[in-house]
């Protein structure tokens, strides 16, 4: 059931009020005329608790009051207002909607039916709809209604002329149409409430249910591409293990040319082989410049805003957001001064090992212990995901592998229960870079 059809339904039951309204007006005047054809106006003065108010008055005042109250309704339904706005025509239309009810001295409370499905329709989107407050407020309301429905309880208060009283003035054929005839309206005036609330009910049930699907597949979106971004860069691992390799395959190919001829100079010409010794130097520190250059280009923006303890709780809290991981962090380098290029390394490690954690072993939960062994730094990352005991190292785990050894370290693969990474980089004492 879509929205738009319940308020096509609301309209057909504005169009059942008015002719309600309608019809319980004009029977003042059609009575009237034949009461006083029939010289019957002592028997009903004598009948009525109050003076009558003219018929043609009371036709006239009801359609008018109907039909401003009806041009607010269709106001309201097809306009966009404020809080305060909508407020005040929601008591306009009360005001309105008791107003008729008296107009036609309580003959017809239908009205109230209409005004109450216009509330919950035009409300369906107001979160200050659902407070208590309010729904105290309607069902006060509603508790005046059904105590108005009931005549002999208001005719003992306020005095009004009955249009029962009236009606008891005709034929018995006539006055059976008649009966039939209001009891025909507010039946179906009353049907029409009842389902437009039970299919009203349905579409909050339906909608409610479809905005929490909507937001759970948001969410799995949102995880999903989170997920993505660090999955995403194999590209650029792929290129920058290349250059990696690229600068140690140079450098180690220079060194073991310049050995090479040292080694048979250093009889010959020592000066000679003390002049290509030096230049061995000075390509040993141009690669080593070059690999940090590498690995500095992968320093997450993170560890330039947080200490590496920070910034690391800050990747885990992120995995955790979204994958709803169990994670367990054992950080005990507290007390070491890590060097940028391992805070860069080690921070890769744990980025692609968690990815690889839930891309490929769907895992749960996740240890990672941060530790000191032998003057060494020491990352074990073990996940209880799938195991995987004879599978093949892919780009991401070879970057890992050319970035431990770039900084001398060692990275170890463990797939027979769940995975466990466990890698091993020598503390360097005099470089901070």
């Amino acid at each position: 059931m879509k929205f738009h059809q319940i308020v096509k339904l609301k309209n057909l039951l504005l169009g059942v009020n008015f002719l309600a309204v309608l019809f319980n007006a004009a029977l003042y005047i059609f009575i009237s005329r034949y009461i006083n054809e029939n010289q019957l106006d002592y028997q009903l003065l004598t009948k009525l608790n109050s003076i009558p108010t003219s018929p043609m008055v009371i036709f006239l005042r009801s359609i008018i009051l109907f039909f401003i109250l009806s041009a607010i309704i269709l106001f309201r339904q097809n306009t966009t207002l404020t809080k305060a706005q909508n407020n005040f025509i929601l008591l306009l239309e009360l005001i309105l909607a008791l107003t008729i009810f008296f107009s036609l001295n309580m003959a017809y409370n239908g009205i109230f039916l209409l005004v109450f499905i216009n509330l919950f329709l035009k409300n369906k989107d107001e979160t200050q709809f659902n407070k208590f407050r309010l729904w105290l407020l309607i069902g006060f309301i509603l508790l005046i209604l059904f105590f108005l429905s009931d005549q002999n309880l208001i005719n003992e208060e306020i005095k009004a002329p009955s249009l029962s009283a009236y009606i008891d003035f005709l034929p018995q054929s006539t006055r059976s149409i008649i009966s039939f005839t209001r009891n025909l309206l507010s039946l179906t005036n009353l049907m029409l409430f009842i389902i437009i609330l039970v299919l009203y009910a349905h579409y909050s049930i339906t909608r409610e249910q479809e905005l929490k699907n909507k937001m759970a597949i948001s969410e799995e979106f949102k995880s999903m591409a989170d997920i993505t971004e660090h999955v995403s860069h194999d590209k650029d691992r792929e290129r920058l293990a290349r250059d990696i390799h690229d600068t140690i395959g140079h450098t180690l190919t220079g060194l073991a040319a310049a050995g090479s001829t040292s080694i048979v100079l250093i009889d010959v010409d020592p000066a000679a082989a003390k002049k290509q010794l030096g230049k061995v130097s000075t390509s040993v520190k141009e690669g080593l410049i070059n690999i940090r250059q590498s690995l500095n280009r992968i320093r997450p923006g993170a560890l330039d805003n947080y200490t590496f303890k920070a910034a690391l709780e800050e990747l885990l809290n992120k995995f955790k957001n979204i994958s709803h991981l169990n994670i367990t962090l054992e950080y005990n380098w507290d007390a070491e001064n890590l060097e940028k290029l391992t805070e860069n390394v080690i921070f890769h490690i744990i980025e692609e090992t968690f990815t690889n954690s839930l891309k490929h072993g769907h895992a749960t939960k996740v240890l990672v212990m941060c530790n000191m062994k032998d003057n060494n730094y020491q990352l074990i990352i073990h996940n209880n995901g799938q195991s995987a005991p004879h599978f093949i190292p892919g780009v991401g785990l070879n970057y890992l592998k050319d970035l431990v050894s770039s900084l001398g370290g060692q990275i170890k693969f463990n797939g027979k229960v769940g995975f466990t990474t466990i890698v091993t980089i020598p503390k360097e004492e005099n470089n901070h870079d």
